[in-house]
């Protein structure tokens, strides 16, 4: 396997959240009662740096259902070996990192993609070129370990007709390839990786019922790890209105989590909420908007969707990222909770600053000093369990 060696790495992360019917300004169809899935999946084993296809019959509707989103998700778990040879005549500092970029094709043509950086090695002293210390090797490590990469949902009627339904099939390729990043001119890197990802494609579908013409939109959008972004837009807007935020983890029995008085111009209004995702919490929420008019009836919104990751143990998580004006970064830690000490370092391999934290599985990390404009890798060690968590975060002025 080839692998391509950078010099820096910037990755976005995606936003995994899915709404199961998004409502133009035109449209009065809504999804109700159970949603529906058909489910494709696939998992490949290899080196890494590989393309695989999957093909998935369209989504022939039978009468009185229709199609409202077609999701492509994977769930990655990586280890690799990594060995670096100084070739040169000095010293070399660095901090090496290994990162993966995967895209996914529709008849070869681009729909989706993430990259994602492992972040873990430690910084790197290599004496030079035929003196002791002058290579070192790293691993096996697990990189990745079930870690949810590509989510992308598909929700545009159009494009969901033209490509996606139909009696025909259509061609999935998921292409993943590796990188060794960070790593200067006069060392030379070398790696053995091992892959597996579990690929998934899943058709939504519905039966469409009639929405009260007031309600026009609305979306539900995971922010990050702790917080999920309601949006809705109304048409014929009555003073004294309630809008009560209703929530299941299940899809079927709903509990009021919040509420939004009504503005109070007769005109289109938008509201907004966002609600506080419970820290590790993992799987789907189903969200829907309970309108409450002045008389006590009461007309519903859609139902959304957010998928908070994979069920299991939360994933070790850094936000914002970006840091907020460079004074602070949180922390989601899995695992066991009762102690946990963390450090930050500079692009350089230097210490920043260390902390302890007891009894906590979400940390807010304050600052001790103003950090410059870069990027700075966190280390979070459990001595008690011996887990080990690492990962960078970006500072912008």
């Amino acid at each position: 396997m080839c692998l391509r060696i950078l010099c820096s790495r910037a990755f976005t992360a995606l936003t995994l959240a899915l709404c199961l019917t998004l409502l133009t300004r035109q449209s009065s169809a809504q999804c109700s009662g159970v949603i529906q899935t058909q489910v494709y999946t696939q998992t490949y084993t290899s080196s890494g740096g590989n393309t695989y296809t999957l093909t998935v019959p369209q989504y022939d509707p039978p009468t009185g259902y229709s199609l409202t989103a077609a999701v492509y998700s994977s769930a990655v778990t990586t280890s690799a070996s990594l060995a670096l040879q100084n070739t040169t005549n000095q010293e070399q500092t660095f901090t090496p990192d290994i990162s993966r970029t995967d895209v996914v094709k529709l008849n070869g043509v681009t729909v989706t993609g993430k990259s994602q950086g492992y972040g873990g090695y430690d910084f790197t002293d290599l004496a030079a070129a035929g003196q002791p210390g002058d290579n070192i090797s790293y691993g096996p490590d697990q990189l990745f370990n079930n870690l949810s990469l590509v989510y992308d949902s598909i929700t545009n009627a159009v494009t969901l007709a033209s490509r996606y339904q139909g009696t025909g099939s259509n061609t999935l390729s998921y292409s993943t390839a590796f990188f060794i990043n960070d790593v200067p001119i006069g060392v030379t890197p070398s790696s053995s990786i091992s892959d597996q990802v579990a690929f998934k494609f899943t058709y939504y579908i519905c039966s469409p019922a009639v929405l009260s013409a007031d309600f026009l939109s609305f979306t539900a959008t995971k922010q990050d790890a702790l917080h999920t972004l309601l949006n809705w837009s109304v048409v014929n807007e009555d003073p004294g209105r309630t809008y009560t935020v209703e929530m299941s983890p299940g899809g079927s029995d709903f509990v009021d989590v919040g509420s939004v008085p009504s503005t109070t111009q007769r005109s289109e209004a938008d509201y907004s909420y966002t609600y506080p995702n419970q820290p590790g919490a993992t799987g789907k929420l189903y969200f829907r908007i309970k309108q409450i008019d002045v008389g006590g009836s009461v007309t519903y919104s859609n139902v959304c969707v957010v998928d908070l990751g994979n069920t299991g143990n939360a994933a070790f998580a850094i936000f914002p990222n970006p840091a907020v004006s460079g004074s602070y970064v949180s922390l989601v830690l899995p695992g066991d909770s009762r102690l946990w000490q963390i450090e930050i370092f500079a692009a350089d391999g230097g210490l920043v600053q260390r902390n302890l934290f007891t009894n906590t599985s979400l940390v807010t990390l304050n600052f001790t000093q103003k950090l410059a404009a870069g990027t700075y890798f966190v280390r979070a060690v459990n001595p008690l369990s011996g887990d080990t968590h690492a990962g960078s975060f970006i500072v912008q002025h």
